[in-house]
């Protein structure tokens, strides 16, 4: 018998159509019941992959005794946090202020009006069934308690962020989040101190460009000593490439062992721009395994990407992943199994429940790897794909497909791969095609073949980011000119015209009793800081200064513990580093668009200009007097020659057709 998720396309909600507790999906059916009985809401949301959502459902919600209480005293409501994120924020928001932490599952309590006074994450069966009592038993006795509680929560969400601004950013700010990453560093083990441990991808990108500000601070050795622990602890699969979530111990082994859609997209952002900045060949491996895990693992056929993939198979957590020793034993030739062993410290007793998690031992590295060791991992690979796999979550979600996207366009292009920037442009080309309403506006998901959702911020900024990294491919200015139409969208259906930001969700939604907005970043960067960036960059190329004056204003707006907790802010402090470090134009006229493939002067300049880690620069390369960028469009062509233009806020240098004087520019 099914509750009333049965007819939902989510597989995260799917999961739970067969419980007996009675869900209901997030909508007007639920609402009105929990008003006209007036009920409590409990609302719990998850998704797919999340373990802990996995062991809640089947100590709580499967059983009847749980059940009977919730579809006795509460409303129950089930949410995709994938397929709702605005939701999903807006109660995590209130659950960190509570409690001052969050995560999934997102168990909270709300009044019949939607207004959250109580919530938490995971609870043993036993504590659960008594917290529900007892809410219940409050409820009845003093429900005005509970409703004021609930109208003071929603208070201070609506208040929140007012006049609180940060103001204008100095680039002092850089410095602040140095020292804040150096003192929380472990310098024996990488990364934060504690565990669990998550990769601080995006805040080691901001410190390679302040080693760019800065050569000679601990930068650097910071970033160096947290990429090779990672891609030789058991986070990162040795087998098929990727990486699980995060680490449960401070030593990177033992990971949760999820496998997300944006944490590929954020390492391999990390990993390309570390391969850019210091040519570590160990990098580059580690960068396309990732990639290849991707395109293999998670690609659909139409060519855009799933969400993720679940940590348990066989209802274990790992088991797909972890080898007992007399199984590698097995499945490798004698000299084979003795150098893989060595390789890997696999040992008779394991390091992981007796069992063996997969890590490089001291001294070994990928870029040294012998055909005996290529060999036997092939072999591995093989036999694990003869296992129970973990749940794909087929789920196509906008905003996490344009993140991968981005960094194959980036690495198409500084990898000379044209595989990735094949398989991007396939990928864009699913979006703008499936996912995009007659209108213009997007939607957020796509599941069973059917698009569905209203888009959120994220979708249209990170959309916008892998279509202005698109162009730079090949350099077709049609991803620029649907960047700007994407920008006008989001800026039509979210930008708070008074507080010069951007909300999070278009509030379509009745039911959202805030419309949040959202600056700090999460998993993923926050849609804010993305369209920060995004500005300046349209800004460059079309020079507009509109874009970058409404870029400075988003930036300000941004609340005051930018300014106390820069590494919450990490993907905004990468915008400001990049307008305040005064970015170049690189501009090179043609005489037409084939001359791409036949100039050779041409092709120089553009492989220079794309050598190394520049994280400072656009280029645009075109014909002049064809062009829709207003950073083309008249600038002359020397003796009939590809001819270079080097700009600085819309400052040209004089133009040169000569090969050594281009790269002396730069």
């Amino acid at each position: 018998m099914e509750n009333h998720l049965g007819k939902e396309r989510s597989p995260y909600l799917k999961q739970h159509a067969t419980n007996p507790v009675w869900w209901y999906p997030w909508g007007a059916e639920a609402f009105d019941k929990a008003e006209k009985e007036n009920k409590l809401i409990f609302l719990s949301i998850g998704y797919s992959t999340c373990h802990w959502c996995h062991v809640m459902e089947h100590e709580s919600f499967t059983q009847t005794d749980v059940a009977q209480v919730l579809n006795q005293d509460f409303v129950a409501i089930k949410l995709d946090r994938e397929e709702r994120p605005d939701v999903d924020a807006l109660y995590m928001n209130i659950l960190v202020g509570l409690n001052g932490h969050g995560g999934w599952p997102l168990n909270m309590i709300l009044t019949p009006h939607r207004e959250a006074f109580f919530g938490g994450t995971y609870y043993p069966k036993r504590n659960f069934i008594e917290l529900l009592n007892e809410i219940q038993r409050v409820w009845k006795k003093s429900p005005e308690q509970i409703h004021g509680t609930g109208r003071k929560i929603t208070e201070w969400l609506k208040v929140k962020d007012q006049n609180s601004s940060a103001g204008m950013l100095s680039p002092n700010i850089f410095n602040i989040f140095y020292q804040d990453f150096l003192e929380g560093f472990d310098f024996e083990m990488g990364g934060r101190r504690g565990a669990p441990k998550f990769v601080p991808s995006y805040g080691l990108r901001l410190l390679m460009r302040y080693h760019l500000r800065e050569p000679n601070s601990k930068s650097l050795e910071m970033l160096q000593k947290t990429l090779e622990v990672i891609s030789r602890g058991g986070i990162y699969d040795h087998l098929a490439g990727g990486f699980h979530r995060y680490a449960t111990d401070e030593a990177w082994l033992i990971p949760h062992f999820e496998k997300m859609l944006y944490d590929q997209s954020a390492m391999a952002q990390l990993y390309l721009e570390a391969y850019q900045l210091t040519n570590e060949k160990e990098y580059r491996l580690v960068l396309e395994e990732t990639l290849e895990y991707v395109l293999r693992d998670l690609r659909s056929l139409e060519g855009a990407f799933f969400a993720a993939e679940d940590a348990d198979s066989e209802g274990v957590e790992g088991t797909f992943y972890v080898w007992r020793y007399e199984e590698i034993e097995k499945s490798l030739k004698p000299a084979e199994f003795k150098k893989f062993c060595d390789t890997y410290a696999i040992s008779l007793h394991g390091n992981f429940e007796h069992k063996n998690i997969l890590e490089l031992s001291p001294g070994q590295y990928r870029k040294n790897f012998t055909p005996e060791i290529l060999s036997a991992q092939d072999k591995l690979f093989g036999r694990r794909l003869a296992r129970e796999r973990p749940l794909r979550d087929d789920k196509i979600i906008v905003s996490w497909n344009a993140l991968f996207i981005s960094v194959l366009a980036k690495c198409g292009v500084a990898l000379n791969e044209p595989k990735y920037s094949a398989a991007a442009k396939q990928a864009m080309s699913f979006i703008l095609d499936k996912m995009r309403k007659p209108s213009g506006e997007l939607f957020h998901q796509c599941i069973e073949h059917t698009p569905s959702q209203e888009a959120v911020l994220d979708d249209y900024a990170f959309t916008i980011d892998a279509l202005i990294e698109l162009y730079q491919i090949d350099f077709e200015e049609v991803y620029l000119i649907e960047a700007l139409r994407f920008q006008e969208v989001q800026d039509r259906l979210f930008f708070d015209v008074e507080k010069k930001s951007y909300y999070a969700a278009s509030g379509r939604d009745p039911f959202l009793i805030v419309r949040e907005k959202t600056f700090m970043d999460n998993v993923t960067p926050s849609g804010n800081s993305m369209s920060v960036f995004n500005l300046l960059r349209l800004s460059d190329f079309f020079f507009n200064m509109d874009f970058r004056d409404k870029a400075l204003e988003l930036l300000q707006s941004f609340p005051k513990e930018v300014q106390i907790h820069p590494s919450e802010f990490v993907q905004a402090l990468m915008a400001y580093d990049y307008v305040e470090s005064k970015p170049k134009q690189i501009v090179i006229s043609v005489q037409a668009t084939s001359a791409l493939a036949k100039d050779s002067v041409l092709k120089d300049m553009i492989d220079f200009a794309r050598a190394g880690f520049k994280p400072h620069q656009i280029l645009a390369v075109g014909d002049s007097k064809t062009s829709k960028l207003n950073l083309l469009k008249g600038r002359v062509n020397l003796d009939q020659l590809s001819t270079a233009y080097v700009c600085v806020e819309q400052s040209c240098q004089l133009p040169t057709n000569n090969l050594q004087q281009f790269k002396s520019l730069l």
